[in-house]
């Protein structure tokens, strides 16, 4: 995803914040209730990242711009590196150390999101 420019800082109406948690909340939902005709895979992928993603990147680009929209998207996409290591640390140390796993699984995840976040800056 490419850099973009400082954009200009807007004035948001009154009802964005509520607007913001209402939609994802119906929409979650929506897919739960839908979840045994959709099975649980597709479920599970379309309740998490790619539908809150997708609610905040609309509402950065119809209220601010598509340059908002774009920092949504460079920042979840810098992010899911982070999310990355939690879950693949936990595949490979759930089974043998049981819940300790988790903690391994945060130091990862923590780890990672230092490391892209230095690299972000330098390429900024």
């Amino acid at each position: 995803m490419p850099a973009s420019p400082a954009h200009d800082v807007v004035a948001l109406p009154w009802w964005d914040l509520p607007a913001r948690m209402v939609l994802p909340r119906c929409s979650s939902s929506r897919i739960t209730g839908s979840a045994t005709a959709l099975g649980p895979r597709l479920s599970g992928l379309l309740a998490t990242i790619p539908l809150y993603a997708s609610i905040l990147a609309g509402f950065g680009h119809t209220l601010v711009g598509p340059r908002a929209a774009i920092d949504v998207w460079r920042g979840l996409l810098f992010g899911l590196f982070g999310f990355g290591a939690f879950y693949l640390s936990l595949a490979l140390f759930l089974e043998p150390l049981g819940i300790a796993a988790f903690a391994i699984a945060i130091a990862a995840a923590v780890v990672m999101q230092a490391t892209t976040l230095r690299i972000m800056r330098r390429s900024v």
